[in-house]
């Protein structure tokens, strides 16, 4: 029987704890970063999840101000891992949401952004990959909550 990647667990705990710290020690914010995960071992490959936590953490700490806090939590709930992303940045209008997408930057005039776009569309294509979703939470000027879901 061939074994593919996927088939070993991932200690998320260690995986997302370390690409947080390193992206908060790269931004200078480690002290506005708040980490609270649970101990589990996903079925998802460690390459895949290393990648949607860093598109999903980069995106929390380039569209917030340092001295804001940004939040990391997982727990398992109904046989299915829940972590949220939570940043007090700029938020986005239910429109920008809605058209989160290839080659998609909001504001880009305005704020200066880096990079084509593609982190949220890559980081939502991993996670569906595995069963998972995710759901935008944001208001204008207060901040975002991304919400993922994954099947254990």
């Amino acid at each position: 029987q061939q074994k593919f990647i996927s088939d070993y667990p991932t200690d998320s705990q260690i995986v997302i704890r370390s690409i947080c710290d390193r992206k908060a020690i790269e931004c200078d914010r480690l002290d506005d970063l708040e980490i609270d995960l649970v101990d589990i071992e996903l079925n998802i490959s460690s390459e895949d999840l290393i990648k949607i936590i860093e598109e999903l953490i980069d995106n929390a700490f380039k569209y917030s101000t340092t001295g804001t806090k940004v939040s990391l939590n997982s727990q398992i709930v109904n046989s299915q891992w829940m972590l949220t992303i939570e940043d007090r940045g700029r938020g986005m209008s239910k429109e920008q949401i809605a058209d989160i997408g290839a080659y998609m930057q909001f504001d880009r005039q305005r704020y200066e952004q880096q990079g084509m776009g593609l982190g949220l569309v890559i980081a939502r294509t991993l996670i569906e990959f595995y069963g998972g979703t995710i759901k935008v939470q944001s208001q204008e000027k207060l901040g975002t909550k991304m919400a993922i879901v994954i099947p254990i």
